[in-house]
């Protein structure tokens, strides 16, 4: 009997004893899991955080990326467009542009003693193909004419430099004509002094005269 009563007590006291435990233990659960659970939310919000940062870093990169692209595409249309406005531009300045040909045809036709002379001797002239002459005022004029797609102020100064370049061969010309016959008339001089003068004295014409008379 009494060691009935003994292991009766021991199982209370066991029971007693692991009920203390199961309670500590919850006491020490309900204690950590509220600090557990609030670490992990936090930990998982941080996640999230950065995970939306780096889609949206990637997303601004794509964006940034594909607006650098369109600037590039939109830049090299606009080149293409512009230089096939300037070829127009410039095919049609070559349409209207004068020659030299065609603009002597509108001024008054040169005397034949004169036109003679134009472009005598000029290939005589020296030239330097590795050089060009320097451009004038109206050639400047008409280069910046020609890039803005300006046709008339191309066109006029273009007539005025065709104009310039008449006269001036025009002045050549004459330059030539004048020197030729200034040469001419020496040359006439210089052969009428070479020609041999006979030497009459009077004592001996006058016997030539007598005898002749005879």
């Amino acid at each position: 009997m009494n060691n009935f009563v003994q292991k009766k007590d021991q199982s209370l006291t066991i029971s007693s004893k692991s009920e203390e435990i199961q309670e500590i233990t919850s006491q020490q659960n309900s204690t950590l899991n509220p600090i557990t659970r609030k670490d992990a939310r936090e930990h998982l919000e941080d996640l999230q955080k950065r995970f939306q940062a780096v889609v949206r870093r990637k997303k601004e990169g794509a964006s940034r990326k594909r607006n650098i692209q369109e600037e590039q595409t939109s830049k090299k249309l606009e080149e293409k467009n512009l230089d096939r406005e300037n070829d127009l531009k410039t095919k049609n300045i070559k349409k209207h542009k004068w020659s030299f040909a065609s603009a002597t045809t509108e001024f008054t036709p040169l005397p034949q003693s004169i036109a003679h002379y134009i472009g005598m001797n000029s290939q005589l002239k020296d030239v330097d193909h590795g050089r060009l002459n320097p451009k004038g005022i109206l050639e400047k004029q008409l280069d910046q004419a020609i890039r803005e797609g300006n046709l008339n102020l191309a066109t006029k100064l273009s007539d005025e430099i065709a104009e310039q370049d008449y006269k001036k061969t025009v002045k050549e010309a004459i330059e030539r004509k004048e020197f030729a016959e200034a040469k001419q008339r020496e040359e006439k001089a210089r052969a009428n002094r070479k020609k041999p003068k006979l030497k009459w004295g009077f004592e001996t014409k006058q016997r030539w005269e007598t005898k002749s008379n005879m």
